[in-house]
């Protein structure tokens, strides 16, 4: 199903919609709540019309796809990084103004059912600031941008992007070090079937200041609203609030906890934890004073004699499914960044603290700039990062992780005949979309042409086609697949009496 947001002019029409969705969604609600799965997510690849070839205009782009028309006046869009001698970021391009943003004009194409050209009439007209975003990403050649709209009148508007909900801010992703162009877009619509605050994605093709760009993804950020992270909103009225918290690169940002997991040194090197929501100027320091607090209880307690304790314990604190969740994902596509960067946690008013949701799977499935361990497919690679270090020390904990990933790999999210039917989908979708990507970026499979911020390392890891770069991930998932399966009870001997150093009577 996908969301539309159009005015109509009938209001019996208008009416009629309405009373359809509202029907059209609870059915849906009541039938995931009944199979325990979140069944309304649009897939983009199985539920867009195909388009109509009555619509082809000779001559120009046509697209299948949504088509994003960027124009900038022929202004260079700031972020890209500055790099001392030694090639580390010392800092990050600003516009002439010294804005680390510049207005540009985003037009957008959407309409299901035909072909787009970048001559036609587009469905969305809207007035934004751009910036390049990301962090290793923004050193790439093809740039990642950040998008936030705003009205006439320079005030934020919320706009609904290819049926995605309303919201200012959006992330506009260009794969490159992703040859597969699909990692996104594949995993963060498998994960979203556990947790239903996942971003949501659609492919696009971009076209700036009147040059084809390539294939893009249109995502959203993690961010709280009623079509993202729907937390209950913060209000003046209380000293304790909804939030939602970032695990990324020390960055020295007033926003940063001094939490628990910091100060005793169990928090990954050069990391730290900043919040998110409430974001600035509702980021009060009697809210941050409290999620300070609230997340330390938690980390105290996992710390602690009694972490193993069902209700003196972590597992009072914290969602167990959803920290279950993202270990098994973490190991099975060996996100390198987990409990490092780009991780977040959620937690709403009254509720327990969630690990999620998940973010950025550009580096995963051994696509890792620098090799990483276990990037042949085996071993056990993340029971000693921060919080798993000590949630594996509980057999509570361990075992549902190993019933979990039963349940993912017969059907589920990992089942290996549904992640090879995917890939497969996925790219019968985009097509000859593929093919005009590369006719830009193509000199991206010599890494001859490449300097050391835009290549796997060592060189032989970078695929030289677009079809070596999809079967290299196939047969990465399922070599690690094959591992897990004999090996997940294997867990079991991190909650081991002689692991924990219990003493028996």
């Amino acid at each position: 199903m996908r969301i539309h947001y159009r005015i109509r002019n009938s209001i019996f029409g208008f009416g009629l919609a309405a009373a359809v969705f509202f029907v059209s969604v609870w059915a849906q609600s009541v039938d995931a709540e009944s199979e325990g799965e979140y069944t309304n997510r649009y897939l983009q690849h199985k539920e867009a019309a195909e388009a109509a070839s009555w619509s082809y205009v000779e001559g120009e782009l046509n697209t299948h796809l949504p088509l994003v028309r960027i124009d900038t006046g022929g202004v260079e869009i700031p972020g890209t990084p500055i790099l001392n001698d030694e090639g580390l970021t010392v800092g990050y391009e600003l516009a002439v103004d010294g804005s680390t943003t510049i207005p540009a004009q985003v037009d957008i194409f959407d309409e299901e059912g035909v072909y787009h050209q970048p001559s036609g009439e587009p469905d969305q007209e809207l007035s934004a600031q751009i910036r390049v975003r990301g962090n290793t990403s923004r050193l790439f050649d093809k740039k990642s941008y950040k998008l936030e709209f705003y009205d006439d009148n320079g005030l934020e508007l919320s706009a609904n992007v290819m049926g995605m909900g309303e919201h200012k801010e959006w992330a506009l992703y260009g794969p490159f070090l992703d040859k597969t162009l699909l990692r996104n877009y594949l995993f963060l619509n498998l994960c979203g079937e556990r947790d239903p605050y996942t971003a949501d994605v659609r492919f696009c093709e971009v076209i700036l200041n009147g040059e084809y760009q390539g294939l893009y993804v249109m995502m959203e950020l993690v961010s709280r609203g009623e079509s993202r992270v729907d937390l209950s909103p913060s209000s003046t009225r209380s000293d304790k609030t909804s939030y939602i918290l970032r695990v990324d690169r020390m960055w020295d940002d007033p926003s940063e906890l001094d939490t628990f997991s910091f100060y005793t040194n169990n928090l990954e090197p050069g990391s730290r934890i900043s919040v998110i929501y409430p974001g600035t100027p509702t980021l009060t320091d009697m809210f941050q004073t409290f999620i300070e607090a609230d997340f330390n209880a938690f980390e105290k307690s996992l710390y602690s004699y009694d972490f193993k304790d069902p209700e003196k314990g972590y597992r009072a604190y914290i969602d167990v499914q959803s920290f279950v969740d993202h270990y098994i994902i973490a190991e099975f596509l060996l996100i390198n960044d987990i409990c490092s960067r780009s991780t977040y946690f959620y937690k709403d008013l009254g509720g327990k603290l969630h690990m999620g949701p998940c973010w950025d799977f550009n580096n995963t499935a051994d696509n890792f700039i620098n090799p990483v361990s276990g990037a042949d497919g085996t071993g056990f690679n993340y029971t000693q990062r921060s919080w798993f270090r000590m949630l594996l020390k509980d057999e509570y904990f361990v075992e549902q992780v190993i019933e979990t990933y039963r349940e993912m790999r017969d059907g589920g999210i990992l089942d290996e005949d549904r992640l090879m039917e995917e890939i497969d989908g996925i790219i019968d979708y985009l097509g000859d979309a593929v093919d005009r990507n590369f006719q830009v970026w193509g000199y991206s499979f010599d890494p001859t042409q490449l300097n050391n911020h835009n290549k796997l390392r060592p060189v032989e890891r970078n695929p030289q086609s677009y079809e070596e770069a999809i079967s290299d991930l196939k047969e990465f998932l399922q070599v690690r697949g094959e591992w897990l399966d004999e090996n997940i009870e294997m867990l079991r001997q991190y909650c081991h009496v002689s692991m924990i150093k219990q003493y028996l009577d």
